[in-house]
């Protein structure tokens, strides 16, 4: 059959219409897909900033935690550090520092010139006085002393047999006429106040 000229040209523009449609169907369809693949990965994006601040909190409370509980540990060793005061197991009183020599007093955990504590070279250290127990060996009225830690002495040292305390030339740490003393026959128990432990089961322990 034979075409028109004005035939042709309606065929054309029915052609450029459809395929003007379809392009504009599929530029459509297009941006529908990258919209829901931005409101995805929005979503995701928003998830994910929620669940890392999440984990942040979560990182956060256990560092504190952690950091409260050394801090909880940290604090209780320093208020048992290795301090105790020495009681006398027949008088219940405590071995206590004066600036007359060395009493025996009544029990107080207040008390720092009643607290001792291990040190280095066997040496028992006075956290009041800030000075470590010794013998005199020239004054046998009187032969327990303090003196100053670092001094150059080979009486300074105590160690324990038992619940005995003895120091120098076997002298044990006694309690005569109500004061203490030392004596080589003497066989007086001593404990650390308020648990019943000997006095030596704290020794000292270099860092």
């Amino acid at each position: 059959p034979t075409v028109t000229s004005s035939q042709f040209g309606s065929k054309i523009q029915e052609y450029t219409h459809t395929q003007s449609s379809s392009s504009s169907s599929s530029s459509e369809g297009v941006y529908s897909i990258f919209r829901r693949h931005r409101s995805v990965s929005a979503r995701v994006g928003a998830d994910m900033k929620r669940w890392c601040s999440r984990q942040i909190h979560i990182y956060l409370f256990l560092i504190f935690d952690i950091f409260a509980g050394g801090w909880a540990i940290t604090a209780s060793q320093s208020a048992g550090d290795g301090t105790f005061a020495i009681q006398h197991q027949d008088t219940k009183k405590c071995l206590q520092v004066a600036s007359s020599g060395m009493t025996m007093e009544g029990c107080n955990l207040q008390e720092q010139l009643q607290e001792w504590k291990w040190v280095s070279e066997h040496r028992l250290f006075n956290i009041g006085s800030k000075k470590c127990l010794g013998l005199d060996s020239y004054n046998n009225e009187q032969p327990l002393k303090m003196f100053e830690c670092d001094a150059e002495l080979t009486t300074l040292w105590w160690r324990c047999k038992d619940s005995t305390l003895y120091g120098a030339s076997s002298n044990k740490l006694t309690v005569k006429n109500g004061s203490p003393s030392v004596s080589i026959d003497a066989n007086d128990a001593w404990k650390q106040n308020g648990d019943g432990h000997d006095v030596c089961e704290q020794p000292f322990r270099s860092k």
